[in-house]
């Protein structure tokens, strides 16, 4: 268990979950599905013919069975599943090999194409002026492929660390790239296990990014700050952070500073 913040520190590094929290995630995953079959369609048309989505599908579910690590690397997940397709339809390790990673090239680069939430790169821009910027994500998505990749001092895939969030890998990963305590650090997410949870087990600061505003479920994580939108985030790490301070500043002894 964390101990309790007696002493915060001033926060000095936000981090960011990506998908569904800077942008939709659907549409883009939507986009490079197509693009992915489009070529299979064209390059790959017996594999394509024999295996549709659903069959890959299983195809996925039984290379997880046998090699969970890759649950956490959605990307190299991806690349086995296309090759174990291509092998089954007949070609040669070698040759599904190169397949599989020229096909995964193209699916990961539809699946940066991105609409970003409204005021996301206003938001990051302002926050880069006081803190270090992070971005901690699950999937594959990577900042450096997009115009914000400046804006973000690193960026941790699960896949790079071995674990996902709610696991602490990522976080740690964090603290050790910036040297930071976990009470100088403010991670940003929409989803209550993964982010909230995830980051408070650390010690970290949480905020929830509920756009629908919907009721915190029972049993949820509590987070330390809400938006519902991203215009709101530099006001609600000013709160946490001034919220921290009164907390020191009461429990110092009198006359102490």
């Amino acid at each position: 268990m964390v101990a309790d913040r007696i002493h915060p520190g001033p926060i000095r590094a936000v981090t960011f979950d990506l998908d569904d929290t800077l942008w939709d995630v659907e549409p883009a995953i939507a986009c490079a599905e197509r693009a992915l079959r489009a070529w299979l369609d064209a390059n790959c048309p017996d594999m394509a013919a024999r295996y549709d989505r659903e069959a890959l599908f299983r195809v996925r579910t039984a290379i997880i069975a046998k090699t969970p690590h890759l649950a956490h690397d959605v990307s190299e997940l991806r690349v086995q599943v296309l090759k174990a397709a291509l092998v089954r339809t007949g070609r040669a390790e070698t040759e599904a090999e190169r397949l599989a990673r020229a096909g995964f090239e193209v699916f990961l680069t539809s699946r940066h194409t991105i609409e970003y939430h409204e005021h996301a790169v206003e938001v990051l821009r302002t926050l880069r002026r006081r803190y270090v910027i992070g971005a901690l994500t699950n999937g594959n998505a990577d900042v450096r492929r997009l115009d914000i990749g400046p804006l973000f001092h690193f960026a941790i895939q699960a896949g790079e660390v071995g674990l996902s969030k709610p696991e602490p890998a990522m976080f740690e990963e964090a603290m050790r790239r910036t040297g930071l305590e976990p009470d100088e650090i403010v991670h940003v997410g929409d989803h209550l296990d993964a982010d909230v949870a995830g980051a408070k087990r650390l010690g970290w600061y949480t905020v929830w990014v509920n756009r629908e505003r919907a009721p915190l479920p029972n049993g949820a994580a509590v987070a330390d700050g809400e938006v519902a939108c991203l215009s709101e985030l530099p006001a609600v790490i000013d709160r946490i952070e001034a919220d921290a301070r009164a907390a020191r500043d009461s429990a110092l002894p009198a006359g102490a500073a």
